[in-house]
């Protein structure tokens, strides 16, 4: 980003939220139509939940300094833009952890084999200790936490543990990222169903490689966290591409869900698509009919 180009990142964020704000409520009013809840739902709830806590940070820093020159801003404006970044780090590390926990728990109840559902328990397992571990860095940065907005009031770690920090933790994202799109498509190639069946979700899973490339890039833009002019406005950067991979992850994740609404459109009814138990870690076993019975857990 250019000097003074909070706009852009305040339409961009504002776009991936009314995004994902549409595919959650498509993915809601299927469940809800077909009476079908798992686990996986409600994290990618939370996760969006938390998602909203993001944007709505990252649009009040691109107000408050976020991709603004220092000479362009008031005192006042630095504190609440450094306020905003932290509360904007905090939630997007909870987010990704539901996202990326959800996409997984979606991938261990759709297989049987431990090929699939052992990866997928390691990619939650990681997660959940790379959020973990990036919550305690983001507080305890600075004693206390004061002192990220008022210098004065103590005392901060360099700069130098916050990159190294940052490069660690990202190492960690970008392995469960490429996961949660690897083990779909692995997933999808042993099921016997046909390419008809297969292509689109393998299309809508694989789409969630553009968060991964968006975890590579923020990457480039952790040398502005040594910034000592000019600090909000380096990391617009990070803010716009912190936004992309959970604004793409979470819309992702979701959108296999909805083809239940796919086959309404096409054929006017809901059928195959209710469940007669659901199991939220484990798919039922697979019957010589496997697309007409099986449809609604395949599609969950």
């Amino acid at each position: 980003m250019g000097p003074n180009q909070s706009s852009s990142l305040a339409i961009v964020t504002i776009f991936l939220l009314c995004l994902s704000t549409v595919i959650i409520l498509l993915r809601f009013w299927v469940r809800f139509s077909i009476k079908y809840f798992g686990l996986d739902d409600w994290l990618m709830l939370f996760g969006y939940i938390l998602f909203i806590g993001t944007c709505i940070a990252v649009i009040i820093g691109s107000n408050n300094g976020f991709g603004t020159l220092d000479i362009n801003l008031t005192k006042e404006q630095m504190i609440i833009g450094q306020k905003c970044l932290l509360v904007g780090q905090v939630t997007y590390c909870l987010a990704s952890v539901c996202i990326k926990s959800g996409i997984c728990v979606t991938l261990v109840r759709l297989s049987n084999t431990r090929v699939v559902t052992y990866p997928a328990y390691a990619v939650i397992t990681i997660s959940v200790l790379a959020g973990i571990a990036t919550f305690v860095i983001l507080l305890s940065i600075c004693k206390p936490i004061k002192a990220q907005w008022e210098p004065s009031a103590g005392k901060c770690a360099s700069t130098s543990v916050t990159i190294n920090a940052s490069y660690f933790i990202s190492a960690t994202y970008i392995l469960t990222d490429f996961s949660c799109v690897v083990l779909p498509i692995g997933l999808l190639w042993n099921l016997h169903l046909s390419w008809k069946i297969k292509a689109p979700v393998v299309c809508i899973l694989s789409f969630g490689a553009l968060a991964s490339a968006a975890t590579i890039v923020r990457i480039i833009y952790f040398r502005n966290y040594s910034n000592k002019t000019n600090y909000l406005h380096g990391v617009a950067n990070i803010s716009l591409w912190t936004v992309i991979e959970l604004g793409v992850g979470l819309s992702a994740g979701s959108a296999p869900a909805l083809r239940p609404l796919l086959r309404l459109i096409s054929s006017g009814s809901w059928t195959d698509s209710r469940p007669s138990r659901y199991q939220p870690f484990r798919r039922r076993r697979e019957s010589s009919h496997f697309i007409s019975t099986d449809t609604a857990t395949r599609d969950a």
